[in-house]
């Protein structure tokens, strides 16, 4: 048996692989963070040519107190959901999260796109009922509830 002298070359060592799954995206907006108050989302790919910014502004749930917080969950407690918190059937689930949404925008500038009025409506802000919410581009709430979510959840 010979024991590696300095004369001898040694085996390199191996770079570890790559990884395999790229990192989670920060589901959050740019600038927002979990001790935000109000976080803002814009949504330029939805904004109208020639009108002003398409934008929303939610009520951070990690910074409401439990009672809001639970008004506003009040509506989910039937409502049955797999792991990752989204409904199972988000068909029976959607009065439920239009009244829950109803609750955590703060505000919003979000224009009637089923209006024939030139120029575009806005919908009415805050919205406070389903109705209202129900008018919004489906983009905009994914993009809220991804964010609640994400929000409820520290990283």
């Amino acid at each position: 048996m010979t024991t590696p002298t300095s004369t001898e070359p040694q085996a390199a060592i191996e770079p570890p692989p790559p990884p395999t799954e790229a990192p989670p995206a920060n589901p959050l907006p740019e600038g927002v963070t979990y001790g935000t108050l109000f976080p803002r989302m814009e949504f330029p790919e939805l904004t109208p040519p020639g009108c002003d910014m398409v934008w929303v502004e939610i009520r951070n749930p990690g910074m409401m107190p439990p009672v809001a917080l639970e008004e506003a969950r009040a509506g989910m407690k039937d409502i049955e959901t797999n792991e990752d918190g989204s409904p199972v059937d988000e068909q029976a689930a959607a009065p439920a999260v239009y009244m829950m949404l109803s609750k955590m925008i703060r505000k919003w500038h979000v224009y009637d796109v089923m209006a024939d009025d030139d120029p575009l409506p806005l919908l009415a802000s805050p919205p406070r009922t389903a109705e209202v919410i129900k008018q919004a581009p489906s983009a905009i709430l994914n993009r809220i509830m991804e964010v609640v979510q994400a929000l409820q959840v520290p990283r």
